[in-house]
């Protein structure tokens, strides 16, 4: 082999070197840009259920919902001895209050700084 063409070859081994090193550093940035999304996504979330008029609403609602279901659990225990019957579609209603409750733990568990603290609370 000559000279020049194993000066030629050297380069093509360095350029396929930074080609990896390059590929390996984007899926670095890559799984780093879903991490900031996550939380910026987090951070706006958690601004907007404790800081706007949105949220203020959203509060009221839940609030509105603890009541009614505390209503309607109360309800039930005059409805099973009365009039059985409307005791299904109660339970109905105890269920989507449930399925409701649920979405809100889900949400206040991902928009807590601090999750360990937030289920041991």
């Amino acid at each position: 082999m000559s000279e020049a063409s194993v000066r030629s070859a050297a380069p093509k081994r360095s350029e396929n070197a930074s080609k990896y090193s390059e590929a390996i550093q984007a899926i670095g940035t890559s799984s780093q840009h879903k991490k900031h999304f996550v939380e910026d996504f987090r951070m706006k979330l958690k601004k907007s259920l404790n800081g706007t008029l949105i949220g203020k609403l959203y509060q009221y609602f839940q609030i509105s919902l603890s009541i009614i279901s505390c209503i309607e659990y109360i309800a039930q225990t005059y409805v099973r001895n009365h009039n059985p019957d409307q005791l299904q579609y109660m339970k109905y209603v105890e269920i989507s209050f449930v399925g409701i409750f649920a979405v809100d733990w889900a949400i206040n568990l991902f928009t807590a700084d601090h999750t360990i603290n937030f289920l041991v609370r």
